[in-house]
C-alpha cells in the first residue's frame, strides 16, 4: 500500500480517537443524584452584626444571630428530571429573644418547591404554611432564595480553577440580581474516607441601585459602596451539599432624599453556617 493510501486511511482514525477521548481528564459534571423518598437535615447559623450611622450622626451598634434545623424530603418518584420536596425549618433560635419571642416561635415552617439535576430548588412556596407561620415561612423563603443560588451547578462540565457566575438579589424576595460574583471549582477534597467537590468564591461587589420611592411619604433611597463575598461550599459526589460557610461583608451608603444627612452602614457583615446533620438511620438523598 502506497503512503498516500495509509495516510488517508490513518488520519481519519485518529481523528475519530482524539474525538473521544475526554477534553480534559480532570473535568467533572456537578450534577444531583436525584432519589424519591429521601431525607436531609441541616443545622443553619446565621450571625449579623451592623455598624450605623444616622443622618444625626448617632451611631447604632447591634448584633443578631439565627439558628434553625432545615430538613428537605423528597417526594415519592422522579418527574422530567425533577422531585417534589418539602423543606421544614424547626428547631428556631434568635437572639435577641426580644427580637422576636422565642417562645412565641412556630414549632415548625413549610414550604414546597422542586429539585432538579441542577441541584436547584425552583417554585419554591408557603402555602404549605398555616396562616400563623405566613410571615416567618416568607422570611424562610426569602432565605432559602437566597443562599441556594450558590448551590445550583453550572450547565457545563468544570475543572479546578474553572469560575462560573452567580447572581444574588440585592434586596431579599426583590426581582432584580444586583450582585453578581464568581463561583469557583477548586477540585476534590477528601475527608476520612469519603471525597467531596469542594467550590469557592472570594469576590468584591460594586453596588449602585435606586430603590425608588420607599414608605408613605414617597421619598427615594440609593444604596451605593461594596460588598465583599467569601464562600466554601462541600458537596459529595452525589451533588449532595455537605457543608457550607460563608460571609458577605458590606460598606454602604445609603442616600434617603426625605433625611437631612447620609445614613452610612460602616460595617454589616452576616455570616452563615451551614452543615449536614443525617443520623445513621435517615435514608440521604
Amino acid at each position: 500500500m502506497k503512503l498516500g493510501h495509509i495516510l488517508r486511511a490513518a488520519i481519519p482514525l485518529a481523528l475519530f480517537a482524539m474525538a473521544a477521548m475526554p477534553a480534559h481528564k480532570d473535568e467533572v459534571l456537578l450534577r444531583r443524584e436525584l432519589k424519591p423518598q429521601a431525607r436531609d437535615t441541616y443545622r443553619l447559623e446565621t450571625m449579623r452584626h451592623q455598624v450605623v450611622t444616622l443622618p444625626n450622626s448617632e451611631t447604632r451598634d447591634d448584633t443578631i444571630s439565627i439558628g434553625m434545623d432545615c430538613t428537605f424530603k423528597t417526594g415519592s418518584k422522579v418527574e422530567d428530571e425533577r422531585v417534589p420536596i418539602e423543606i421544614e425549618f424547626s428547631k428556631f433560635k434568635f437572639q435577641p429573644e426580644n427580637l422576636i419571642p422565642n417562645k412565641d416561635l412556630p414549632k415548625k415552617v413549610k414550604l414546597s418547591g422542586w429539585l432538579n439535576e441542577m441541584n436547584e430548588l425552583t417554585e419554591l412556596s408557603t402555602s404549605k404554611a398555616k396562616a400563623k407561620e405566613k410571615q416567618l415561612a416568607a422570611s424562610a423563603l426569602q432565605m432559602l432564595q437566597r443562599v441556594q443560588q450558590a448551590w445550583t451547578f453550572p450547565e457545563d462540565p468544570v475543572e479546578p480553577g474553572e469560575t462560573w457566575e452567580v447572581s444574588l438579589p440585592l434586596i431579599p424576595g426583590g426581582e432584580e440580581k444586583d450582585i453578581v460574583f464568581q463561583m469557583k471549582f477548586e477540585g476534590e477534597e477528601e475527608m476520612g474516607d469519603k471525597r467531596y467537590w469542594k467550590l469557592s468564591a472570594k469576590d468584591s461587589v460594586p453596588i449602585r441601585v435606586d430603590l425608588g420611592a420607599q414608605g408613605n411619604d414617597a421619598g427615594s433611597m440609593t444604596v451605593r459602596g461594596d460588598i465583599e463575598i467569601k464562600m466554601q461550599l462541600l458537596f459529595e459526589r452525589s451533588g449532595r451539599l455537605f457543608s457550607q460557610l460563608s460571609e458577605m461583608r458590606s460598606d454602604l451608603t445609603i442616600d434617603y432624599s426625605r433625611a437631612t444627612g447620609k445614613m452610612k452602614v460602616v460595617e454589616d457583615t452576616v455570616s452563615r453556617w451551614t452543615s449536614l446533620n443525617r443520623p445513621k438511620s435517615t435514608k440521604g438523598a
